[in-house]
């Protein structure tokens, strides 16, 4: 039974002859018969790999190709990213630059104009000194600060109070290139304008501070106030009955009740003409005001300043008194201008 199973694998070979020409040996050559049935098997294997490998060359040849477009398009794509960025980047950096200028220009106009403000402030301080307004305001500006501080508080106050909206929003919409030179523009030519108006006001207001100053030194040299330190009219000016012999007679000034030594004060700035004693008007002062202006004060008790001295508009010049031809203690006053006596009422504010 086991024999009749049993098979056993026999080893054949195959002889091949080559035949040369004639008077040469043949080639011979064996060859076992595995390698020759597994030579078939062998060249279909080498052909399928040959053709696997084409294969998986013409996909890899057209992957390259692929990837080599994509890469080219991309690059293509890149170059014109960073030409646009440079271009945006050169325009920005142009735009950066002529706004910087612009900004230097408008520092400069700006500091031009605030250097002209402070000198109109400093020009009104001077107004309002010689016409005597209070300019605590201008000389401290932290006040004017706190008083719109505390406007402001009060405004939000009272807002809140009233329980008004108040909010603000709306969509972002950021400014361009041109946009920003406009506003710059814009913003130079308003500063150009407002120097322009500046500098007629600084004329104008030099002009009116030239004018003020002008009619200042015309008031401190014109006799506008009371000479005493009372405003007791006992005789007027003109035409009137002699204290003395009651006969009708023209008085030349105003005298004015007072108290022996009272102060008797220059009625505007001058130069002291004159100082003496006669026996009408007793001690007496005259003052040279300019302008064919001059001021004197008579029947004085005593005489405080000299000839050629100078005063000012208050100052005290002499005591009441009743010297000369007098019936009592007061001041007569009087007024000239260009050789003619005034009403001294007419001057005294």
């Amino acid at each position: 039974m086991k024999k009749l199973f049993k098979f056993k694998w026999k080893k054949k070979k195959f002889t091949f002859i080559i035949l040369e020409d004639a008077g040469r040996s043949s080639i011979q050559f064996k060859v076992m018969d595995f390698i020759l049935y597994s030579l078939p098997i062998f060249l279909g294997l080498l052909i399928f790999s040959i053709f696997v490998l084409f294969t998986l060359h013409q996909s890899a040849l057209l992957k390259y190709d692929r990837l080599h477009t994509t890469l080219k398009v991309s690059e293509t794509k890149y170059t014109d990213m960073v030409t646009e960025k440079n271009q945006t980047i050169e325009d920005k950096d142009e735009t950066i630059e002529q706004l910087q200028t612009n900004l230097m220009s408008l520092s400069e106009q700006t500091k031009e104009i605030e250097s002209k403000l402070n000198e109109l402030e400093k020009l009104e301080n001077e107004i309002k000194k010689i016409t005597g307004n209070d300019t605590t305001a201008l000389a401290d500006p932290s006040n004017t600060i706190l008083e719109k501080d505390a406007v402001a508080t009060s405004s939000v106050s009272i807002l809140h109070k009233n329980n008004k909206l108040i909010g603000t929003g709306g969509h972002l919409v950021p400014l361009h290139n041109e946009s920003l030179n406009d506003i710059t523009t814009n913003t130079s030519e308003n500063l150009i304008s407002l120097n322009k108006n500046v500098d007629s006001l600084l004329v104008s207001l030099s002009d009116s501070k030239q004018d003020i100053v002008e009619y200042q030194q015309l008031l401190n040299i014109t006799p506008s106030i009371w000479p005493t330190n009372h405003q007791k009219v006992t005789s007027n000016f003109g035409y009137r009955r002699d204290p003395f012999t009651n006969a009708l007679s023209f008085h030349t000034g105003l005298d004015i009740g007072a108290f022996y030594n009272d102060p008797v004060f220059a009625a505007a700035d001058g130069t002291i003409s004159y100082t003496g004693y006669d026996r009408i008007y007793g001690n007496q002062i005259t003052i040279n005001h300019s302008r064919g202006m001059i001021t004197r004060y008579m029947h004085l008790n005593k005489i405080l300043v000299e000839s050629g001295q100078q005063v000012k508009k208050g100052q005290k010049i002499g005591l009441v008194g009743s010297t000369g031809r007098s019936t009592g203690p007061h001041l007569h006053y009087e007024i000239v201008k260009n050789g003619q006596r005034q009403n001294p009422l007419d001057f005294i504010q």
